[in-house]
């Protein structure tokens, strides 16, 4: 016996198998077992991927999405501590649910807490009352901590 080398099918191919057994080319007869797999694809997992995908269609942008606001302004000016190289742009800078451990910062990405880099912290007015954190590529570029009140 040969082995038959195996191949993805295409989007096409599993159409045919799931919804027109009938007209099956040879080089797609297929057992029940994956005649099943490809009918569930197709008919729950398919669908589900195309709504999740279009789910950040309709999230609200943030408030400073807008590039001729003061708060995009006040993005664009933030500045990585002790330099005059932008801490990036808006797209880069979110909201971080944040913690004073012992005498330094820390955020929370991806339900772990990350220590912010002293050198990091700006001391200016933050006028989004959240800690924003500006981070590229992993690094913390920018922390600015809620203004106090």
């Amino acid at each position: 016996m040969k082995n038959k080398a195996f191949r993805s099918l295409t989007i096409h191919e599993i159409l045919v198998v799931a919804f027109r057994p009938e007209s099956r080319p040879p080089h797609l007869q297929v057992c029940e077992t994956a005649r099943r797999k490809a009918d569930t694809m197709i008919r729950y997992i398919l669908p589900l991927t195309v709504a999740l995908s279009a789910a950040p269609v309709f999230a609200a942008p943030p408030p400073w999405s807008d590039p001729n606001s003061a708060m995009a302004r006040w993005f664009e000016s933030l500045t990585i501590p002790g330099t005059d190289i932008s801490c990036c742009s808006a797209a880069d800078c979110r909201p971080h649910e944040y913690r004073i451990a012992a005498d330094y910062y820390q955020i929370k990405i991806d339900d772990k807490w990350i220590d912010v880099p002293p050198q990091r912290v700006l001391r200016r007015e933050n006028p989004t009352g959240e800690a924003i954190a500006c981070i590229y590529h992993g690094a913390i570029l920018c922390f600015d901590p809620p203004s106090a009140s």
